[in-house]
């Protein structure tokens, strides 16, 4: 039998091509349907498409949002919703929204509008006229939301849409998610990761186990009004009467039902005692406490997996003698086990409908054996026909023609083909639901009269169980595919294609929905942090530091740990080379060393080397670039990069801020032993860019021209898409770059369970800023003031690393003059420290910016240029808990 719990756990595509590709429109889904017949490629298919004659629309980044002005009260939020999806959508600023009439807007505005005559739509349903302005038009705000997800999906492929007229309604109302918390807690980042994806899919419901969720009521209250901002349902269930033996639940022993085969006065485990009236009345307040966290009309008792399969049910069955005892005491000499447990649901229907919502339950505690009736307003999930464990034990439940016969509504939800098991890749794929699943057809083949169009069948739902261990990230990789092939299924127009296989350009092109950011995953690139490009690098047991001097030259200094010293100096690059005034930075790869500075001409200029020092190979990144067909020329401020190790091999990857004051990008493939010019991550900043790996995504943080902090980022789930938004807080200084830290590593150099995103900068009053994402808690980076705290004012841009678990970072004091340090971890406060004062030898002032570097998690290095022009180290070592300071020139 397939359980609902505690099951044993039993796609990705090239990077560079795409990174080379850029965050073109022009996509192998739009090119095989440019024919203007045909309906434009979304996921879920158009119901209905009719092509038009003129002009059609284009996006230009200067339309707006009109709503109309006598929708404006019930329509204006959902404008809100679709402009900052648009803005993360098309790397675009966001979208004004206005209130008018069509009669006022311009081409290249985007209308919305209630008030449509046409019955077919229903509320979840829109017409979609694709004209100089794009108008969508609907009878409700869900079904003219929906239609917002359908332009999203188009202008993602083409900003320039052929004329004419959709009209398009979902087939079912449920479309339905289940993501099994029972034996996990997630991170608030997944739920809301998956209700993007949801809504962007138009699928409506995602069901989570309030038992698991860790989440406290505020934080419950958040995410259900994230959700219904997306017009998904959050559901949520306190399962009753069994499974009672979890976190919230948390049965007491006096109300557990006794098992009467027990020696030992045993109790079976989590079933509540259904003919204790104490115990009954127990559950309905847990419920109650409940029930009303949730704003959605929708509240699912559970009801699965009551006692045993084995000692339940059977009208003849002595297994459970009191139960059958007090169903004949109840219900007469015919009374059943069915009659008691179906007293029951309908005795929580009458609670949870006095809460104002309908009720939802599974169906395998449901027999044709009961002279006491379901009551007919309660929606039943089918998701298993029968249960055969033995010769003696084989259970027939009520069939779904049954349970429509008493007036239910019933949602397919069949273990057979919705299920997925962590982990167990060939369970519910998205090509057996695309291809082999039908809608009416529910687990062990069984069908409602009407089949898939049967008035009983309310829609599907997929469920995902969980036995508590598997990859975070990686489950939300898993399900990218299974549920687009479950949005197709449950909104029910005819599919594009024939097969999943065949849909995947369209896929590809669709992509995750905006915003969606995905969660790291162990063994992914950056997993646990990654230093980004520095002036301060260890390489072959080596600390090496770079600096570009005045007469334009780049120099080399390193302390080799294997031979012990001395320090050594090296010119890399001959005076003339580098820019007044810039700065290099520096990373190892396999077997390498890189060095990146702007050079005198404004290009992008590289040398690497295979050794400590010595034998420098030079190279001009830009003019690579330019002879692949690159239009980037001259970039204005610092490069910094990483290296990547992802899914197209070994890449170094550098950014920097064009003369134009956009986000350039620059990739090296190893493998392919060329330089080309990626996506040109486009927005406006100013100063340098601070890029970080997190998992698989590649971020980019910087100053925009208004003042806020950005983030710009890729990653290989949605490939072919950059997207930026504004992290919000303080407004940043004119003249600051931020520094961006992902994540954090144990003493063991393990992922620590807090994957989180840093980001520390100067703010226009000279205070030290810090940004958090915090994928366990979720929402908007929270901000803290690091000065506020330290009472360290801050001159320059702060540099730093992640050590052991925890983010250090240094800056210049602009009060002292002296070099200070702060660090900090989640969930605890800031520590910090005036360097220059606690070091040993004397106080030496810093000049400038400071550079640091993590040596092996033994010890924190900290360099700067002291008064008289020279590189000065600050280090603390970790084995002897002292701090050091040295000149590495002379």
């Amino acid at each position: 039998m397939t359980h609902h719990r505690s099951r044993p756990a039993t796609i990705l595509v090239a990077i560079l091509s795409l990174l080379i590709a850029g965050v073109g429109f022009s996509s192998a889904a739009s090119k095989a349907r440019a024919a203007t017949s045909a309906p434009p490629p979304v996921l879920p298919a158009l119901q209905q498409w009719s092509s038009g004659s003129g002009s059609g629309y284009s996006w230009t980044g200067g339309g707006r949002i009109v709503v109309n002005t006598a929708d404006a009260s019930a329509l204006t939020t959902d404008a809100q919703t679709f402009a900052n999806d648009l803005a993360l959508d098309l790397n675009a600023a966001t979208p004004q929204i206005v209130q008018g009439t069509l009669a006022g807007a311009s081409p290249g505005d985007v209308f919305l509008s209630l008030g449509s005559t046409n019955t077919q739509l229903g509320t979840e349903g829109y017409a979609l006229t694709v004209a100089p302005v794009l108008q969508v038009s609907a009878t409700a705000e869900t079904g003219a939301f929906w239609g917002t997800r359908t332009i999203l999906q188009m202008l993602r492929q083409n900003r320039n849409l052929p004329a004419g007229t959709a009209v398009d309604w979902p087939k079912y109302k449920v479309r339905s998610m289940l993501v099994d918390n029972g034996a996990r807690t997630f991170p608030v980042h997944l739920w809301e990761n998956e209700i993007r994806e949801l809504s962007y899919l138009k699928l409506n419901e995602l069901m989570v186990y309030v038992s698991g969720l860790g989440l406290t009521n505020a934080q419950l209250q958040q995410l259900s009004a994230f959700a219904a901002a997306y017009h998904v349902n959050l559901v949520g269930q306190v399962n009753v009467p069994g499974h009672m033996d979890t976190a919230r639940e948390n049965i007491p022993a006096q109300y557990e039902l006794l098992d009467p085969n027990s020696t030992t006065g045993g109790r079976i485990a989590g079933a509540l005692d259904l003919t204790n009236p104490s115990a009954v009345a127990w559950a309905q307040q847990l419920v109650s406490q409940y029930i009303d966290q949730f704003s959605t009309p929708i509240w699912h008792m559970g009801g699965d997996e009551y006692a045993d399969a084995c000692r339940k049910m059977d009208p003849n069955s002595t297994a459970l003698p009191q139960m059958t005892a007090y169903a004949k005491s109840q219900f007469g000499p015919s009374g059943t086990i069915q009659d008691v447990y179906r007293t029951f649901a309908d005795q929580m229907d009458t609670l949870i409908r006095q809460h104002g919502k309908s009720m939802r339950m599974w169906n395998d505690d449901l027999f044709p054996t009961s002279s006491v009736g379901l009551n007919p307003d309660i929606t039943v999930e089918y998701w298993l026909h029968a249960f055969n464990y033995n010769s003696s034990c084989d259970i027939v439940f009520s069939t779904p023609a049954q349970i429509a016969a008493n007036g239910n509504q019933l949602i397919n939800a069949s273990a057979g083909s919705l299920y997925y098991n962590e982990g167990n890749q060939g369970m519910g794929t998205a090509t057996s639901i695309w291809q082999q699943f039908a809608p009416g057809t529910f687990d062990g083949g069984l069908t409602l009269p009407g089949g898939d169009n049967d008035p009983h069948l309310a829609g599907i739902k997929m469920s995902v169980w969980n036995s508590g261990s598997y990859d975070i990230g990686q489950l939300e990789r898993d399900l990218k595919d299974r549920q687009r092939a479950l949005a197709q299924k449950a909104w029910g127009s005819a599919e594009l294609y024939p097969t999943y296989a065949a849909m995947g350009p369209v896929v590809d092109a669709i992509g995750r929905a905006p915003g969606f950011l995905d969660t790291p995953a162990a063994g992914d690139p950056g997993y646990g942090g990654t230093l980004s490009s520095s002036q301060a690098i260890m390489f072959d047991n080596a600390e090496h530091t770079f600096t570009v001097q005045p007469d334009g030259s780049v120099e080399h200094t390193w302390y080799s740990y294997t031979s012990q010293g001395p320090y050594a100096t090296e010119v890399v690059a001959p005076a003339g080379s580098a820019a007044r005034g810039s700065l290099p930075t520096a990373f190892a790869s396999p077997g390498q060393m890189h060095v990146y500075v702007r050079g005198s001409n404004g290009h992008l200029l590289h040398w690497v080397t295979g050794s400590v020092s010595g034998r420098w190979g030079a190279d001009d990144w830009t003019a690579s670039a330019q002879a692949g067909g690159s239009p980037y020329t001259d970039i204005a401020g610092n490069p910094e990069g990483f290296v990547y190790n992802g899914i197209g091999g070994v890449q170094q990857q550098i950014f920097a801020r064009g003369t134009d004051g956009a986000l350039h990008h620059w990739v090296y493939s190893v493998q392919a032993n060329k330089v080309s010019a990626g996506a040109d991550w486009g927005g406006q900043l100013t100063g340098n860019p601070s890029p970080v790996i997190w998992g698989e995504v590649q971020a980019v943080f910087a100053r925009g021209t208004d003042g806020n902090l950005r983030m710009w980022w890729w990653q290989t789930s949605d490939p072919g898409y950059v997207h930026q938004q504004e992290w919000g807080g303080p407004q940043l200084a004119s003249d600051a770059s931020p520094l961006a830290l992902a994540g954090a590593v144990d003493g063991a150099g393990n992922p620590s369970d807090n994957i989180d995103l840093h980001v520390y900068a100067r703010d226009t009053t000279g205070h030290l800023q810090h940004w958090l994402f915090d994928p366990q808690v979720g929402g908007s980076p929270t901000v803290e003031d690091l000065t506020a705290a330290s009472g360290f004012p801050i001159t320059g841009d702060p540099s730093g690393f992640t050590y052991i678990g925890q983010q250090h970072v240094y800056f210049g004091d602009a009060t002292t003059g002296h070099l200070d340090h702060v660090w900090t971890k989640p969930g605890v406060a800031p520590a910090w420290q005036d360097v220059s004062a606690s070091t040993p030898g004397g106080v030496v002032n810093l000049v400038g910016n400071s550079f640091a570097d993590n040596v092996n998690n033994a010890e924190q290095h900290a360099f700067g240029f002291d008064s008289a022009g020279h590189v000065h180290n600050w280090f603390w070592v970790q084995s002897t808990d002292s701090l050091h300071q040295d000149t590495w020139q002379p």
